[in-house]
């Protein structure tokens, strides 16, 4: 075991000094003893649900001991963080609680975060460890602790742990978790909060009753502090957790039948969702026994119409910074008057204090208003590494008898009301809520102000429509500094996607106030959005769809082609587009289905645009933007355009991006008969789009087959192909099926498990499906035939799931499946030689004897690039910037070539 290192938390009032009493006693014991005690008392119990998955209390119990077993022995102990970059599911549950019996503190890392962002937090954080998934794990490589996925670790062995292991020197003052919080100063703050705020939290409260047989929800980002009362509020219990993972938990419609499919009686939303809940499906709360919302200012009328269509048992407006362990305030919502233009946050939840300050640390009387300032058992330890911060911001409590007892300036000005309720004014700095994220416009500045050629910024949030607020950035800059696009594209890699301004305004000068400073309120709006580059609507769906993104987006025009993301989109407003459309055309649209599809082209071939060329059209544009020849990305078994979303995003700016989607998958449209004609489509297709070449193709895995041929077809058309590159395709490709024989099947295995042990990202791209088709989808993208398995063959897809894929039945084996049309497809191809240079990207499964097959096709100049990941990894996001900048140079020293040639 190691020493606490919360030394570096030490300021003038310690913040890990122990309040040596009076406490009660139970927020004395540490969290995963009070959820032992529900183990040991009800072990049939179901204590977690995730899709298909479950787990008992008993069974929880057992899982966890064993991780913590594990993670101590891996040097993690008493002092330690333990950063879990997991999503909703059951492995991060498990992971958060057998971090506490281990003696740690978890701390929630959020996932796909911009790779400068994660390596400033974990340089930071300095964890001990970090648990992450298989998929994820060879991204975590450069990580400066030691990575470890956390399949391999649940699963039992004969050396497994089988005692309740748990560290026995945990206490109510021990760190429980880390959650950082945006920074105004462009350094985010590590908030250290322990065991004793999270029990105060959930245990002999006065804000809510929980029994054994209520059923919680989780839907926050498990980087969110609301993931604290999701979890531990049913934990320690003796209730229920269900996890609902990917958009559907964005969709009021499809949250809705969840909540009412599970049975949930307890669930919390960020005010921004409750408000799309209750204003297009308010009837989803109507079975809950507790309906919590809060995060920023709410709306009236949302609020109304929830009470009088979709009433909860009770509905309570809740209110607490990170730094007071999640809620601190609640206010029980029976009414709202006519006249209100706010609702009030109410009263001090038990073992809280609250104060009204005045600017000499004075309470204030009803009707002034001043600094709310909280206090009690769940303020938190502090902020990491920052001993200034921290003693600035957690003073003396002098109303409070517990030696060591502090408060936290929240920074939020309040005002006691007559009847004794705390109404919330507003902020005091520049911190904002938005979409239930707290967002220092501070940091935002400081990110812009550190790109090339940025002299001044100023960011704020701007309501730009009724109900749609927005994160808008101002600045000044020299002459070199590059577009607006650009910028935002450079932001991207330093700050989450929830802090990227919509809209970034360049300005000649800032305009000032008497008193020298930038008057915030002078600030123009953001310029009307300069009309689409991409294709107009050519249908009457497309027009339609059209029309419903411009108002929701409030653009003046909108060009099939244009990705709802990089106009501004986020996931409520997808949720706005989502109803228009339900309401106009009589069609639901999952949430999910918009990510997947985020064009006005993609969602009207999703559809069944009455244009029957529209389901037949394949290009889609990842990114428009860009001076450059553009880069067309060939699909490969699975036939997905959006499997280069990545690549795109990491490809340095001035480069449009296009990819290709197999036809017919949909049942929309008929297959290719073969590779032939799929080229010949495709290339016609590019040439359409793009007449003056050069064209630059690339292709994954076989896909880089089709792309071969496709650059064929661009020649034989009388295009000119730039750079042609394939990336981890091999001659292994074009075996026919019949020839997989046995000695691969373990090969197979092991990527079915792959592909199962992710069936959330499935969900996510194939929300409209059953789960009897979305496992096909993913069995057929991976076997042929049932012949493979004469005898019987069990594929452990993750804990407590386990496949037989001899019973899944006739319709999974006897159908035809993607997997078997596309190896037909590139068996059957004789390709022809090609006379210019072929580029080659090789994973580490790559055979020597697997690319002998290209000296034979390539007439000019073969360039390998080997890299360090697996073959389903290397377009993953976390392993793409690693050989993005090897592609960005390829394909500038073909566009050289190119215009010397010329």
């Amino acid at each position: 075991m190691h020493p606490p290192r919360f030394g570096a938390l030490s300021s003038p009032q310690p913040p890990t000094c122990p309040v040596e009493t009076p406490v009660p006693p139970l927020l004395e014991r540490p969290i995963h003893e009070l959820f032992l005690e529900h183990a040991k008392r009800t072990p049939a119990a179901i204590a977690l649900v995730d899709g298909d998955r479950t787990l008992n209390y008993g069974e929880l119990d057992t899982i966890s001991a064993r991780l913590a077993s594990r993670l101590a022995a891996a040097g993690v102990g008493p002092g330690d963080f333990v950063a879990v970059e997991l999503g909703r599911s059951l492995e991060l549950i498990v992971a958060f609680l057998a971090t506490l019996r281990a003696g740690a503190a978890y701390w929630p890392l959020e996932e796909h975060l911009p790779a400068a962002r994660r390596a400033l937090l974990l340089a930071d954080a300095k964890p001990r460890l970090l648990l992450c998934s298989e998929s994820n794990l060879g991204g975590s490589a450069a990580a400066p602790c030691r990575a470890l996925a956390i399949e391999p670790l649940l699963r039992p062995d004969a050396t497994a742990s089988t005692h309740s292991w748990i560290d026995a020197t945990t206490r109510g003052d021990t760190p429980a978790y880390l959650n950082y919080t945006s920074g105004s100063t462009g350094r985010p703050k590590g908030v250290v909060v322990p065991h004793r705020g999270v029990v105060r939290l959930v245990r002999e409260t006065d804000y809510i009753a929980v029994h054994p047989d209520d059923v919680f929800a989780h839907v926050a980002n498990p980087a969110f502090d609301a993931v604290t009362f999701e979890l531990w509020g049913a934990l320690l219990n003796g209730a229920r957790v269900i996890v609902i993972a990917g958009p559907d938990a964005l969709d009021p419609h499809v949250l809705g039948k969840n909540l009412r499919r599970h049975g949930v009686t307890t669930l919390f939303l960020t005010t921004a969702l409750f408000n799309q809940v209750a204003l297009q499906n308010p009837t989803a709360f109507t079975a809950l026994r507790h309906l919590l919302f809060g995060g920023e200012a709410c709306n009236p009328e949302c609020v109304r119409r929830a009470l009088v269509q979709g009433a909860p048992g009770r509905l309570l407006h809740v209110y607490g910074p990170t730094e007071v362990t999640t809620f601190a305030t609640w206010h029980l919502v029976t009414e709202v008057p006519e006249t209100a233009a706010t609702l009030p946050i109410g009263r001090r939840l038990a073992n809280t204090s609250v104060h009204v300050l005045d600017e000499r640390n004075r309470p204030l009387p009803a009707g002034q208003p001043g600094e709310i300032h909280l206090g009690g058992p769940g303020v938190a330890l502090g902020y990491l590494h920052q001993h200034e911060l921290t003693a600035e911001r957690f003073p003396a409590d002098p109303f409070s008898e517990t030696p060591g007892a502090r408060l936290y300036r929240t920074g939020d000005r309040g005002v006691w009301r007559e009847d004794g309720a705390l109404e919330i004014l507003g902020r005091l700095d520049d911190q904002v809520k938005l979409r239930g994220f707290r967002i220092e416009l501070g940091e935002i500045e400081t990110a812009l102000r550190s790109l090339p050629g940025v002299i001044e910024a100023v960011a704020l949030v701007r309501e730009t429509a009724p109900g749609d607020r927005r994160l808008l950035a101002y600045y000044t800059a020299d002459a070199k500094s590059p577009e607006p696009a650009t910028l935002r594209t450079r932001l991207a890699e330093k700050l989450p996607a929830y802090a990227i301004p919509s809209s970034l305004v360049r300005l000649n000068a800032f305009p000032l106030t008497a008193n020298g400073k930038v008057d915030r309120r002078a600030l123009p709006d953001p310029a009307p959005a300069a009309a689409s580059t991409s294709p107009p609507p050519r249908s009457a769906l497309e027009h339609t769809l059209a029309g419903i993104w411009r108002e929701v987006l409030g653009l003046p025009t909108i060009g099939v082609d244009d990705n709802f993301f990089d106009l501004g989109g986020h996931s409520l407003l997808a949720v706005g587009i989502a109803t228009r459309i339900e309401r106009e055309l009589g069609k639901r649209v999952p949430i999910s289905v918009l990510f997947r599809a985020p064009t006005v082209a993609g969602l009207a071939t999703w559809i069944g645009d009455a244009d029957p060329s529209a389901a037949q059209r394949s290009l889609v544009t990842l990114r428009a933007e860009g001076h450059l020849p553009p880069l067309f990305c060939v699909h490969g078994w699975g036939g997905d355009a959006f499997v280069f979303v990545e690549l795109a995003r990491a490809l340095p700016p001035g480069r449009p991006v296009r990819s290709l989607q197999a036809r017919g998958l949909d049942g929309r449209a008929p297959h290719h008969e073969s590779v032939e004609t799929m080229a010949a489509d495709y290339a016609r297709e590019i040439l359409a789009a793009q007449p003056d070449g050069p064209h630059h193709l690339i292709g994954y895995s076989a896909g880089g087959w089709i792309a071969y041929a496709v650059a064929v077809e661009i020649l034989r058309q009388g295009g000119r192909v730039g750079a042609l590159v394939l990336l981890d395709t091999t001659s292994d490709a074009r075996i026919p099926p019949a020839a997989h024989t046995r000695e691969k099947l373990h090969e197979r295995i092991d990527r079915l498990g792959f592909h199962l042990r992710h069936l959330n990202v499935y969900r996510e791209r194939l929300g409209a499906l059953a789960p009897a088709a979305l496992i096909r989808h993913v069995v057929g993208r991976l076997f042929i035939r049932s012949r493979h398995f004469s005898r019987p063959a069990r594929i452990a897809a993750a804990p407590g799931v386990v496949i037989q894929p001899e019973k899944l039945g006739p319709d999974v084996w006897d159908s035809d499946l993607p997997t078997d049309y596309f190896h037909a497809l590139v068996s059957r191809y004789h390709p022809p030689r090609f006379p210019g240079d072929l580029t080659l990207f090789t994973s580490t499964d790559t055979k020597p004897y697997q690319l002998r097959f290209w000296k034979t096709l390539a007439r000019g100049r073969i360039t390998l690039h080997p890299t360090r990941f697996k073959h389903l990894e290397i377009i993953d996001r976390e392993r793409v910037p690693h050989f993005v900048s090897a592609l960005a140079s390829e394909l500038a020293a073909r566009d050289v070539i190119q215009r010397e040639t010329q």
